[in-house]
């Protein structure tokens, strides 16, 4: 059975972002095509489901990590095949000057670790589950931890493929 590819269009149109982002994304190293890169003029970024989750966690991450961080999950996400697996959730702690470790976990248990670096200041609205404190001083909230539900992105994806194309 051969694995079907999604064009930058397609994965813009799934996870509703302008036609071009997912390619702005990857040209800054947030997230690869695993099917095919653009090599030159002419040729096209080709990208199967497990990108398109990326993508969509790019999407939310987007607004409160650094394009450093952004890169540094990146990597993980690459170097560890089930990383976007649907029973995973992602623990990112947020808020430390000497970098996070971003915890998985699977089936409730703890699974593994990533060690990233730096993050920057945190607003905006978070992604789910999260929890929030009040900076020494301010009547300010922000989060202290980002939960990412990898169930929630898949079964999102899936429904948005199924709708768009």
């Amino acid at each position: 059975m051969s694995m079907r590819s999604f064009t930058t269009p397609e994965v813009a149109q799934i996870i509703e972002v302008p036609a071009r982002q997912p390619s702005f994304w990857a040209d800054r190293g947030y997230l690869r095509p695993s099917f095919q890169e653009a090599e030159g003029r002419g040729t096209k970024r080709l990208w199967i489901r497990r990108d398109i989750v990326h993508a969509l966690l790019v999407k939310h991450l987007l607004p409160h990590l650094s394009a450093g961080m952004l890169r540094r999950l990146a990597r993980v996400v690459e170097g560890m095949p089930d990383a976007l697996d649907p029973n995973l959730v992602w623990q990112i702690p947020l808020g430390g000057d000497e970098g996070v470790m971003v915890e998985f976990y699977k089936d409730g248990q703890f699974c593994g670790d990533a060690k990233v670096k730096k993050l920057t200041s945190i607003n905006g609205e978070m992604i789910e589950g999260t929890s929030s404190t009040i900076r020494e001083g301010t009547d300010d909230t922000f989060p202290v931890k980002i939960i990412v539900d990898l169930r929630a992105l898949n079964e999102q994806v899936d429904k948005s493929i199924a709708r768009h194309l």
